[in-house]
């Protein structure tokens, strides 16, 4: 399950920057004792309108806690990379 609400600053009429915090939870049981089901993360990102109903959007997301909670010393955190084209009906 994922929570995502974005603030979008307008540079032009068709070009925008995104930015957000983000909330991921883990709904499967198969996480181990060792990693947190919660994760919480900020992203930031563009899009550009090419049309009225054709634009691309990319983002990057990095995780600010740390992904990893057993008795060892170790950090680990996610990141994510997406871009597409989108169309509106």
């Amino acid at each position: 399950m994922q929570l995502l609400v974005s603030a979008k600053f307008y540079v032009s009429e068709k070009f925008n920057l995104l930015a957000d915090p983000q909330i991921n939870f883990t709904l499967a049981s198969d996480v181990g004792n060792d990693f947190t089901k919660l994760n919480i993360g900020l992203g930031v990102g563009m899009r550009y309108d090419f049309t009225k109903k054709l634009f691309e959007q990319s983002r990057y997301t990095s995780q600010v806690n740390n992904y990893y909670t057993g008795i060892w010393n170790l950090s680990s955190r996610i990141g994510f990379l997406s871009a597409g084209l989108g169309y509106r009906f």
